[in-house]
């Protein structure tokens, strides 16, 4: 296991070195794998798709499902070359009002905002550590992979000011 990991890292170390146009050819690949060849969660997908859109016909659950694949295979290349993102987050992410936050952070407000899993949510943790004067924490749920969920978390630590579990959390 341990020559894993640090194979993983040296791929990881290569990667970032790469320009974006490349990352997002090898995301192709990753698709095509996670897709075509492993069929990683496959079978939820289509379950979750068929469940939520009872309208649309195979065909067009076959088509969402292609683009989720494509969608989360450019999440993980682009969460893997989180440096990349820190150093470019603002061609891909901004604040509409932002003065709206600035009068509550300056009378000493505190504010929620809640965001789903809409573009790449690892862009949104960095960048609200970037452009708000908020200590910006993030509520997740871990990887069943302990390796792949430490390395995760350490991503994310490294560009919030926290994270919280998503079990420590009130359900309402």
């Amino acid at each position: 296991m341990i020559i894993f990991h640090k194979l993983f890292y040296l791929f990881v170390y290569l990667l970032k070195c790469l320009p974006w146009f490349i990352l997002y050819g090898i995301s192709n690949f990753v698709y095509y794998v996670l897709y075509y060849v492993v069929g990683y969660r496959k079978k939820v997908v289509y379950e979750n798709l068929t469940n939520s859109f009872p309208d649309k016909s195979k065909k067009e659950i076959k088509k969402i499902a292609h683009q989720y694949f494509r969608h989360m295979s450019d999440i993980l290349v682009e969460a893997i070359c989180e440096e990349k993102m820190v150093a470019h987050y603002q061609k891909h992410m901004s604040i509409k009002n932002p003065e709206i936050l600035e009068k509550l952070y300056t009378t000493g407000k505190s504010v929620l905002l809640i965001g789903g899993h809409l573009g790449n949510w690892e862009w949104l943790g960095v960048t609200m550590q970037q452009l708000t004067p908020f200590n910006a924490k993030g509520v997740i749920k871990p990887l069943s992979n302990p390796f792949f969920n430490d390395y995760i978390e350490a991503i994310r630590a490294r560009h919030s000011s926290g994270i919280i579990p998503f079990k420590q959390t009130i359900r309402v």
